[in-house]
């Protein structure tokens, strides 16, 4: 019985390694004159051993690659065809970032903390078309691969951070003419910006006592690395600093009590650390040991920048910050506290407070106090106000600066009043305390208003860091109806600018 349209029996071999197929055809008196075809095509005889009928391809070559099928020309028989399949891996596999392809020798990549990180693996070639498979390996969290199980897969890093510092990004190739997985890798050279660590000898809470050996150590941690610097009340370290950030006190004394501070340089900036109040009394104290003990601090942040603040080394501790009255707000376990995208509203005092006894009966305080730093902000109450005609009308803001701001006024669309001042039926009133420090309520009154008075009124601050604006829509009805909001809502400064050039004042 013929075989002719059975399907194809698929035989996969490595490029030049040797492949045998077998005729299938043994009948007696069939071996001595069969034929091979290759795609049709009639086969050389020196392929094939006329004894066995088998085909032999001591290095198969891609040409090889096709339809083997042996037959016996005198009687037309066929045997089932086979398809040999001539493996070949892949000729390149490479990285490419932003559209570059790596150099294989060159594989440590520079990037940020807190950016993204996109990378393509591609794989060229290769034998069957299809075949290769690619899968990414990362040391941490936070890597999305796309269109994996292709020749050109995309992994993508969301947002990079400094545990990712010296990973390897790894893009593995699977193919069948390969032994064992290929592979192309990248070295991740994050750069993000210093963090300080400071410790003491003997640890904080320990009171000191002049004549005591006491060394402060400053430890950053940032990449491109970065070397400490000690700094006094702002100024310069009372003592050489060593290499490797310590200030050693052989012998304290008074003169070295002050507020300390660890500084460094970065391509990303200038940073310091928290501020330390060293301590130092005159006499050995006597130790009440159920009091509690209190150590103070001080750090400054950008408004909108990012802080950690840090309990003592060694204490676990939980975080709380000190509201109106002197009441504690839990904040969460320590020993760390981040502060992201921080308001003026975030300043304020805040503690650490660690247990130093199984019993519970004895707490160490560290007290942080946060100082928030900027360009001013203003924000309004209400930005659309509805009143009907006749009626009393109050405008509020609250505005943020630090250092404190340098002007402020009401505008209308005709006039500019400062706090405090009184024209017409407009009355701008002083400027009263926020509920934050750096904070400031201002308000403006209309009395017994008209229609005429509909329309913006904008509060502007100046500080020494910036200008900052807010405009608010006042709406007056007629006959008791409330009017439609209108959908303009600022003027541009350049405007006032021109209408009022006492504003230049600013």
């Amino acid at each position: 019985m013929e075989i002719e349209k059975e399907k194809p029996l698929e035989v996969r071999v490595g490029i030049r390694q040797e492949a045998s197929l077998e005729c299938g055809l043994l009948e007696a008196g069939v071996l001595g004159h069969i034929r091979w075809r290759h795609d049709g095509l009639e086969a050389e005889s020196s392929l094939w051993d006329s004894a066995t009928g088998r085909l032999q391809l001591t290095s198969a070559r891609a040409h090889h690659a096709g339809v083997w099928q042996c037959e016996d020309p005198r009687t037309g028989r066929k045997a089932q065809p086979i398809k040999l399949v001539v493996l070949e891996a892949p000729s390149a596999l490479y990285l490419v970032v932003e559209g570059r392809r790596l150099d294989p020798g060159n594989e440590f990549i520079p990037v940020k903390e807190k950016t993204a990180l996109e990378v393509e693996c591609v794989a060229e070639g290769g034998v069957p078309a299809g075949a290769a498979r690619l899968r990414w390996v990362l040391k941490g969290d936070g890597l999305e691969a796309a269109g994996g199980g292709v020749a050109r897969s995309r992994a993508t890093i969301a947002n990079l951070q400094r545990v990712h510092h010296n990973a390897t990004l790894v893009c593995l190739l699977l193919h069948p003419a390969l032994q064992g997985p290929a592979n192309a890798s990248l070295r991740l050279d994050v750069q993000y910006a210093p963090s300080f660590e400071i410790s003491r000898l003997p640890g904080f809470g320990i009171p000191l006592q002049e004549g005591m050996s006491v060394s402060l150590k400053c430890y950053v941690d940032a990449n491109p690395p970065a070397k400490p610097i000690w700094q006094k009340d702002d100024g310069p370290a009372p003592v050489p600093q060593t290499e490797d950030g310590f200030l050693n006190f052989t012998a304290i004394s008074r003169e070295h009590s002050g507020w300390y501070k660890c500084t460094t340089r970065h391509l990303l900036g200038d940073f310091s650390s928290i501020r330390y109040f060293l301590n130092v009394q005159e006499e050995a104290p006597e130790l009440e040991m159920e009091m509690t003990e209190q150590e103070q601090a001080a750090v400054e942040v950008e408004v909108g920048g990012t802080v950690q603040l840090q309990c003592p080394a060694g204490a676990a501790g939980c975080w709380g910050r000190v509201g109106s009255g002197g009441r504690m707000e839990p904040l969460g376990a320590g020993p760390t506290l981040s502060l992201d995208r921080v308001l003026y509203q975030e300043a304020g005092q805040y503690r650490c407070l660690d247990s130093r006894s199984p019993s519970l009966d004895q707490w160490r305080a560290h007290t942080i106090h946060l100082t928030v730093k900027g360009a001013p902000v203003v924000s309004p109450v209400n930005r659309t106000l509805r009143t009907i005609a006749g009626q009393r009308v109050l405008l509020s803001v609250e505005f943020c600066a630090n250092p404190p701001p340098t002007r402020a006024l009401w505008l209308t669309e005709s006039r500019v009043l400062r706090p405090g001042h009184t024209e017409d039926r407009l009355h701008a009133h002083n400027l009263t305390e926020g509920n934050s420090p750096s904070c400031q309520i201002a308000e403006l009154t209309v009395t017994s208003v008209r229609p005429s008075d509909q329309g913006e009124y904008s509060f502007l601050v100046r500080s020494p860091r910036g200008l900052a604006e807010a405009t608010l829509l006042l709406n007056v009805s007629h006959d008791g109806q409330l009017a439609s909001v209108s959908s303009s809502y600022a003027y541009s400064m350049h405007f006032y600018l021109m209408i009022f050039p006492i504003i230049i004042v600013l």
